[in-house]
């Protein structure tokens, strides 16, 4: 009896320890909701290690609030993913932004704009892996 509690208890500790692919779409809409809410150490947290060892949350920040100059993010929402092994899967976001055009007579517009990101699991957690073009 006392073999099967252990047991039990092991197996439970062990699934516990790695996310599942359904982790993905809340990681995705936290890594962005943290983006909006300017948090971005907490942003950060969601990249791969491997990306974290070629840009520094300081950079990774320095971007972002450039990029805010113009754009401000203000709602994101999760619309699918697929996979292409159990390892690497791509996700699609719907984020609503603003954009303040740089001449100020012409305003500002509110759009929706759908995003697709490549996450990965690596050592039984799932990271963002961000395109070498751009790093948000």
């Amino acid at each position: 009896m006392k073999l099967n509690l252990y047991i039990m208890i092991g197996i439970l500790m062990l699934t516990g320890c790695k996310d599942s692919i359904e982790d993905i779409d809340t990681k995705s809409v936290k890594r962005w909701e943290a983006i909006i809410a300017s948090d971005y150490d907490e942003a950060y947290s969601y990249f791969t290690p491997g990306y974290k060892k070629t840009e520094t949350v300081e950079s990774f920040a320095n971007k972002l609030t450039n990029a805010k100059l113009r754009v401000e993010w203000k709602a994101v929402k999760f619309v699918e993913k697929s996979c292409e092994s159990e390892e690497i899967c791509d996700v699609k976001l719907e984020l609503t932004y603003k954009y303040k055009f740089p001449r100020k007579a012409m305003g500002e517009i509110e759009l929706p704009s759908v995003i697709t990101e490549k996450w990965m699991l690596k050592d039984g957690k799932w990271s963002f892996l961000p395109k070498l073009d751009y790093g948000v």
